[in-house]
């Protein structure tokens, strides 16, 4: 038998989730290549299942504590040790089906004992299969460590909210499993005024076991009954019809995968944990991207009757504008950003005759004319500057803080909410600037995504200065324009078989036209 080594004395970074995550990693790779994972004995203790002082006289918990998968081995028989990989070899992608499967019939699989005890348990609790809808809400001072904006409580409502229209049967009731109890008051006031019941297992510990063990102070009785707990919770949210979490904890994700294909709904990835590696679309809620701009929406204009005025508005002429979206004290503080930026690349298409983009640091004379002829001809032409991507992860830049916050999702919440959907998917954002003589020509944004925005950072506009963004019918007659005001936002919907036809005019005067253009994807 050839073993590709795991050791868990090396391998202790997470929770029993992430354990038991790594571990499904590890025989996946060994499966693929031929191998059998096994522990290795010289690093089979698992401290994180065993606290961090004794205090009662009973073995150690070890992963065949709980498990009957794989073996334990010495080093000498191991080919290679996770996670370094073999040469030649590397992980194939997986469907959700396969890592299911391979999860329930290769891990996870439970000691008789253990697998009856976590079933009293879940019979000890209030949840009822047939009625309940469960919730898992990570918010420990670990999770706030990895990642310092949590996705807010009212996310987790208005799914709540969607899963009970869904589902449309009075009997519904809503479980929460959580470490954090303080939350549940929160959910419980909402629903309350529902009708809705909201249920928990009262019997948790409130005392922070995550504190306690970093600071050196969880005994073993206590770390060993929190894994029953644990376990509890997963069999609680493997059993669930109707599951909504996040797979920023390696906890949703196994119960995610042990309970396929019961329903669930994933809100929120991150950018520590990244996409799972099963996951259907590319990008999911990411709440938390460096270099955000605090306080970027101005408040007084996203109250509940401004949202449903403006998704009516939008709802009836596919495009809306909100005056004073930004706030005036972010607009205030990168107007000098903006103004004195440094890494502008100018765009033009044609270039030398030929229908690709091209940028440069600026713009010959050459280039310049063979845009402005194409535009005589009513050919599809630019000529503006932009910035072009993100520059580095750390990069403090006003183009990428823009970039980051746009794509965060305090922003893209609010863009749901006032375009009517439930995720948005943050596609090709950058920031513009139009000086004398540039223009976009009459376009459609076909294939860039469901929605277009544009926020104006332009400061100080007339409409006779040009750079207006017009609207066009099918004859080729504006049927609305929108002149560049501070702080304004913009929103159109593309109709996915032909886009929406607009353009920008030409600026003719030797000031700038400032504007953030993003695009987005609906994803269910």
């Amino acid at each position: 038998m050839k073993y590709y080594g795991y050791n868990f004395m090396k391998r202790n970074g997470g929770g029993l989730g992430a354990i038991i995550h790594d571990v499904m990693n590890a025989a996946k790779y060994a499966e693929e290549n031929g191998l059998s994972l096994g522990f290795i004995s010289d690093g089979y203790e698992i401290p994180r299942l065993n606290g961090t002082h004794n205090d009662i006289d009973v073995p150690n918990k070890n992963w065949h504590s709980y498990f009957t998968s794989f073996e334990k081995v010495n080093l000498t028989e191991c080919i290679e040790v996770w996670p370094k990989y073999i040469v030649d070899t590397s992980p194939t992608k997986w469907d959700i089906q396969q890592y299911a499967s391979f999860l329930r019939d290769k891990v996870c699989i439970f000691q008789p004992e253990i697998y009856n005890e976590v079933e009293e348990l879940v019979n000890k609790t209030s949840f009822n299969i047939e009625t309940d809808i469960v919730v898992h809400i990570r918010q420990t001072p670990c999770k706030l460590i990895e990642n310092p904006m949590l996705l807010p409580i009212e996310k987790y409502i208005e799914e709540c909210e969607y899963a009970l229209s869904q589902l449309n049967d009075d009997k519904n009731r809503i479980y929460v499993c959580t470490d954090n109890k303080a939350i549940i008051g929160d959910i419980k006031n909402h629903f309350d005024e529902k009708n809705i019941e909201i249920v928990w297992d009262d019997s948790e510990s409130s005392e922070p076991l995550q504190t306690m063990r970093w600071k050196s102070g969880l005994s073993k009785s206590v770390a060993q009954a929190e894994t029953m707990v644990a376990l509890k919770n997963i069999f609680i949210m493997k059993s669930a019809k109707y599951l909504i979490g996040g797979r920023m904890s390696y906890f949703f994700r196994i119960a995610e995968l042990l309970g396929h294909p019961n329903t669930c709904v994933n809100i929120q990835d991150n950018d520590k944990f990244g996409v799972a590696p099963y996951s259907s679309v590319d990008y999911m809620i990411r709440p938390y991207l460096k270099n955000t701009i605090p306080n970027f929406v101005n408040n007084d204009m996203i109250t509940l009757p401004n949202i449903t005025k403006y998704n009516k508005m939008y709802k009836d002429e596919s495009i809306v504008t909100i005056p004073n979206f930004i706030s005036y004290d972010v607009l205030g503080s990168i107007k000098h950003e903006i103004e004195n930026y440094k890494w502008w690349s100018y765009a033009t298409i044609p270039t030398n005759n030929k229908w690709i983009v091209h940028y440069a640091q600026d713009i010959s004379k050459q280039t310049s004319d063979h845009c402005d002829e194409a535009f005589l001809n009513k050919l599809f032409t630019y000529k503006f500057r932009r910035c072009l991507g993100n520059h580095y992860d750390t990069c403090t830049c006003i183009s990428c803080r823009l970039n980051a916050t746009v794509k965060s999702f305090p922003f893209t919440d609010i863009l749901c909410k006032i375009i009517g959907c439930r995720n948005l998917k943050p596609r090709e954002v950058f920031l513009s600037n139009y000086g004398k003589n540039d223009y976009l020509s009459l376009h459609h944004d076909i294939n860039k995504g469901d929605i277009t925005v544009t926020i104006s950072f332009t400061y100080d506009w007339d409409p006779v200065y040009g750079g207006i963004l017009h609207f066009c019918d099918d004859d080729k007659n504006i049927y609305k324009s929108i002149v560049p005001k501070l702080g304004n936002i913009n929103i159109f919907k593309l109709d996915l078989s032909k886009g929406i036809d607009h353009f920008v005019s030409t600026v003719n005067v030797d000031k700038n036209r400032y504007t953030l253009v993003a695009w987005y994807q609906y994803i269910d």
